[in-house]
């Protein structure tokens, strides 16, 4: 329960550190203020035990640690100096949370509902990278549909698209649901042609996109079905036969015969047939 409770914080810390940088400035940015939303309702999720709010909740946390954490890193290995507020406490909530939230996701009510033949923590990981992409698409989306350029405008449907089909495929590889995998492939097939055609920069962030339904999703299904991953059955234990059951007669003597009264007597069947 208190690691619960810490984890929960964290994800609120990270949410509030979010909400501070994006109202300390001159004027309101309100895509930072709606992701900090996201992750105080994430500081919920991520404790519950539904493990559909779990992942869409780690999705969120990790979205904010990997461009933090390496943001951070660089600050200490390359430049040489000390990381600023802002950097370090998304970092250190964030990783907090996850790390301290991550047996939730071996309970027995876990275990029980997610429960494939193989794989199952590539699929959970592929899974909570879905969702990570999905809020940073989702971003996109909103970002692109607050410009002013039409080009801009229209582009931000197909993210808006792209978006729910990134949480749909996240949520139903986590229910077991096949369609799951198969809207999975089909969306990151759909962003490998996509990027054959896309300018500049846009050609790197799509198949970035398309990654972890590709490689966490469809790939450890494939080995799957060609037996890789899979626990082998247990060798059936071959039983001999049963020993046949040792038989004695025993003589009895005619004393001993003498000696012992009927089963059934004259005298006892009378009595009962009164």
């Amino acid at each position: 329960m208190k690691r619960k409770a810490v984890a929960a914080a964290s994800m609120l810390g990270a949410a509030g550190v979010v909400a501070w940088e994006s109202l300390r400035h001159w004027h309101v940015e309100w895509l930072p203020l709606a992701f900090a939303g996201v992750l105080g309702v994430s500081a919920l999720g991520i404790t519950r035990r539904s493990l559909v709010a779990q992942v869409l909740s780690r999705g969120a946390a990790w979205v904010t640690l990997f461009p933090m954490a390496i943001v951070f890193l660089a600050q200490i290995f390359i430049r040489h100096h000390i990381p600023d507020f802002t950097e370090t406490a998304l970092t250190a909530t964030t990783a907090t949370a996850l790390a301290l939230s991550a047996p939730m996701l071996r309970t027995k009510e876990a275990l029980a509902s997610f429960a494939p033949k193989a794989y199952r923590r590539l699929l959970l990981a592929g899974s909570t990278a879905t969702a990570a992409t999905a809020f940073l698409t989702g971003g996109i989306a909103l970002e692109l549909a607050g410009a002013s350029s039409k080009l801009d405008l229209a582009l931000s449907v197909p993210f808006a698209g792209l978006t729910l089909a990134l949480l749909a495929s996240a949520i139903g590889v986590v229910r077991m649901r096949s369609w799951g995998i198969f809207l999975g492939a089909a969306t990151g097939i759909v962003l490998l042609v996509a990027a054959v055609f896309a300018p500049m920069g846009w050609n790197v962030l799509l198949p970035f996109i398309a990654l972890p339904m590709l490689s966490l999703h469809l790939l450890p299904i494939l080995l799957a079905r060609k037996g890789f991953g899979q626990e082998k059955p247990a060798p059936a234990m071959r039983v001999g036969a049963e020993e046949p059951t040792a038989r004695y007669r025993v003589a009895i003597d005619d004393e001993e015969l003498a000696l012992d009264e009927p089963a059934f007597t004259p005298e006892r069947v009378a009595l009962r047939s009164h």
